[in-house]
């Protein structure tokens, strides 16, 4: 069980008693995450067009207020699938609510992530959390933060954020750091995303990849590095094994990468060998 797993099933016999648990909590957190190595970079993010709080209290007003601010992120100088990493100077306002705040943001694989934050909201304590979620900071951290259905002060967040800086390496120097460049290793200074994959459209192979999708470094997911038609428009596969065959292939890739657990990618080759994709074609009336 993960630490924000293990956090976020504590009970709450009163606001105050959450307090000091969250509060130890989170000293726990930060502690495990140890000193800030010296040559760890931290990435201002800006909250983005897309951004945006409700209320979420039985009959409260759901309209949502456009949200706008900033917060750093300390990224790790070796890249972990899993790692726990600092979130500080959380400065949210919107026309109702103002919200200071730190907390962590923990990696659940390559491309997911979720958030806690320990927060005051209009100067009231609040915890923010976020389930798992797919995302990238290279094409923007896209979150959603709510508070417990109990809490004094219930909100949702939709938080649509991307990093700001121009520091870092550039190993293709077209003048945007690896860490935001979506083709790192193609110059080019368009970071279009058109299937916010996290892949560039200058370098993805598969642009009209379905939201969500695990892809692999050149943007393809399983279904499209694996059409279900057949390696080509005009050829068919040879047998379902040859289909399986390409999927495992894929989704071994995804895991070395850590796209992907072991246990999802069991999943999908489940559902390949279901899917009938390879199997011969009968003829019908």
């Amino acid at each position: 069980m993960t630490v924000i797993a293990r956090f976020l099933r504590l009970p709450r016999p009163s606001e105050s008693r959450w307090t000091s648990v969250r509060t130890v909590a989170l000293s726990v957190v930060l502690a495990a995450i140890g000193p800030t190595p010296s040559n760890a970079q931290t990435i201002e993010f800006i909250l983005g067009a897309g951004s945006e709080i409700r209320r979420t209290c039985a009959g409260c007003d759901k309209t949502a207020e456009p949200i706008q601010g900033s917060f750093d992120l300390t990224v790790m100088p070796i890249p972990d699938a899993h790692a726990i990493e600092a979130v500080t100077a959380v400065r949210w306002y919107s026309e109702s609510f103002r919200i200071v705040g730190a907390g962590f943001l923990q990696r659940q694989g390559r491309n997911r992530t979720s958030m806690v934050i320990d927060a005051f909201v209009n100067g009231e304590p609040l915890l923010l959390t976020s389930s798992s979620h797919p995302t990238n900071e290279r094409s923007g951290l896209h979150l959603s933060l709510s508070s417990p259905p109990d809490s004094p002060i219930a909100i949702q967040i939709e938080m649509m954020a991307r990093a700001n800086t121009t520091d870092g390496p550039d190993a293709d120097r077209d003048g945007i750091p690896d860490i935001l460049d979506l083709c790192p290793n193609v110059p080019g200074a368009s970071q279009r995303d058109a299937d916010f994959d996290g892949v560039g459209d200058t370098c993805d192979s598969c642009p009209a990849t379905s939201l969500g999708s695990p892809v692999k470094n050149n943007g393809c997911a399983p279904s499209q590095a694996c059409p279900c038609i057949g390696p080509a428009p005009d050829q068919p596969w040879a047998s379902q094994r040859a289909y399986v065959s390409c999927i495992a292939r894929t989704l071994k890739e995804l895991a070395q990468a850590e796209v992907l657990s072991r246990p999802e990618v069991r999943k999908l080759v489940q559902a390949a060998v279901r899917s009938g994709c390879g199997s011969p074609i009968l003829a019908t009336r």
